[in-house]
């Protein structure tokens, strides 16, 4: 499987989620498509889909091998109209998206510029702190 297979895999992102207890951009990488762990229990994952519920709910239930079932039932996920992205979350996935390319202080830097947009004269300030950190790891 590739990372681009594993981003349209259900059967990936559960067993990736489940191992790392996330599921960010990291989980789709080599290693972690590979890795033995998210192997063997993607291949013990069936989906079933659920007509009844709503593209932004999710409803999941993993049976243990010892008996006892989880169950977590999503009625709305985040980013969805219904439970929009807090400017933590939207901070988080900055992070999550950017965290190999940008260290943490540039990352920071860039952050603060965009919440604070308003009090720039030329917009571009984001552009070119970007393209500084992008090219200055």
């Amino acid at each position: 499987m590739t990372t681009a297979e594993a981003k349209l895999s259900v059967y990936h992102s559960a067993a990736a989620a489940i191992v790392a207890h996330r599921i960010t951009e990291r989980e789709f990488d080599e290693d972690v498509v590979a890795d033995p762990d998210v192997l063997s229990l993607r291949a013990r994952i069936d989906a079933i889909a659920d007509t009844g519920i709503r593209e932004d709910e999710a409803d999941i239930v993993v049976e243990l091998r010892n008996g006892p079932s989880l169950h977590h039932h999503v009625e709305h996920a985040i980013g969805s109209t219904q439970r929009p992205m807090s400017d933590g979350d939207i901070e988080a996935k900055f992070r999550g998206l950017t965290e190999r390319q940008l260290p943490r202080e540039r990352a920071d830097r860039l952050i603060k510029a965009c919440w604070n947009i308003q009090n720039e004269t030329d917009a571009a300030v984001i552009a070119r702190l970007a393209a500084r950190s992008a090219g200055n790891r």
